[in-house]
């Protein structure tokens, strides 16, 4: 049975005001429990059960609205009980129910993995098949971690690839004149961005040919200006 919270006291109205303010207070606590059991907001079991009246209630009605989680079976008391002999049967029922196991199958078949089994031997087989799985859980976490770390060995070989294949392009590139110092971390990026285009770019650049290198000569060898003076004197001659 339900009912709102009673209590009562003696003083003047400050004293009474308090003793209302934690009648309010349980049935705040109470509103929460029954809300979390029945599925409920704290508003509407307070509206519900705590509106003056007492709500009695069937051990089926209790089973449905979830105020409990099982009906238990239980022998009549004997007739000629004691005092002592009834409480200490009825607390014996409340520690150790007669039907511990079946009302937790009944709570198990609740769950929607359970939804199809149709008797106590399927509900375990089913129970049995998901602890066979959860040991194999472990396993797989560790397969995963390692798989994982393989792929994080690839990833950092693969990035060491690139970053070596764009160091090559751009130290060629500004060899041969096609890029200076300054153009380099404008052509690195497009190679970070887009390798292939920026490949692309970097060859359609001419190469600069070097001072330095058309006017060296090596001991012994002509100058490529005294060269090129005695071909002009030789056509001059012929002429």
């Amino acid at each position: 049975m339900l009912h709102s919270v009673s209590g009562g006291c003696y003083g003047n109205k400050k004293e009474m005001q308090k003793c209302i303010e934690e009648i309010e207070s349980l049935e705040d606590s109470l509103g929460d429990i029954y809300a979390a059991r029945l599925g409920m907001t704290k508003e509407e079991v307070k509206a519900t059960f705590f509106d003056g009246e007492d709500h009695w209630l069937t051990a089926d009605d209790a089973l449905r609205l979830g105020f409990i989680d099982g009906i238990y079976d239980a022998e009549p008391v004997p007739a000629g009980s004691t005092p002592e002999q009834i409480y200490t049967l009825f607390n014996n029922r409340l520690t150790e129910p007669q039907n511990k196991s079946k009302m937790n199958l009944e709570e198990i078949r609740k769950h929607p993995s359970f939804a199809n089994c149709k008797s106590e031997e399927e509900v375990i087989a089913q129970a049995q098949a998901y602890a066979r799985e959860a040991g194999r859980v472990a396993g797989l976490e560790n397969e995963n971690n390692d798989l994982k770390t393989r792929l994080k060995e690839f990833e950092d070989k693969a990035a060491a690839d690139e970053e070596a294949a764009r160091k090559a392009l751009l130290d060629a590139a500004e060899a041969d004149g096609r890029i200076n110092a300054e153009m380099r971390p404008i052509y690195e990026n497009i190679l970070k961005s887009n390798p292939e285009e920026g490949e692309k770019a970097l060859k359609a650049l001419a190469p600069k040919r070097k001072v330095m290198e058309d006017l060296k000569v090596d001991p012994g060898d002509e100058s490529p200006w005294s060269k090129r003076m005695k071909e002009i004197k030789n056509k001059l001659n012929k002429q």
